[in-house]
């Protein structure tokens, strides 16, 4: 019989996990409203500065993201970097999550206003681009 270890990995420092947040672009969205939980991948920036992370929604109306962003409380967003089961990396953060106004657009980092390349995939002229900040109030992370 196999016991579970009492902790998996070792905890990162406060530090150590925003330099590894400052180093990705990309993680999960967990959102919660009631007894419903609706969670998905999303870019993202990290703003150091004011501790916060900006995130752009790309969406059709009516939107389940906006929907739940806009009702969420307390929001948790995990960011990872998994090798193999020897090397691993992954952080937490949870904070408020609120609409970027028209008047805030410049808190939105330049680098989600570049333009795409000519073999762009997806049209984004055909959908609705929401700009929301995450307050971090908690953040924590485990390396391997």
């Amino acid at each position: 019989m196999t016991t579970t270890p009492s902790s998996v990995g070792q905890e990162m420092s406060e530090s150590e996990a925003r330099s590894f947040l400052a180093s990705k672009d990309n993680g999960v969205l967990s959102l919660g409203v009631d007894n419903d939980g609706y969670g998905f991948p999303i870019a993202y920036s990290f703003d150091a500065a004011d501790d916060h992370l900006v995130l752009g929604f790309v969406t059709h109306p009516p939107s389940k993201k906006r929907a739940f962003a806009d009702d969420t409380e307390t929001a948790t967003f995990t960011v990872y970097d998994f090798g193999d089961v020897d090397v691993w990396r992954s952080v937490i953060v949870e904070g408020t999550i609120d609409r970027l106004d028209d008047d805030q657009a410049h808190r939105v980092p330049d680098i989600f206003y570049q333009q795409a390349d000519d073999d762009e995939i997806v049209n984004l002229d055909e959908f609705d681009r929401t700009w929301y900040e995450l307050d971090i109030e908690s953040i924590s992370g485990r390396q391997s």
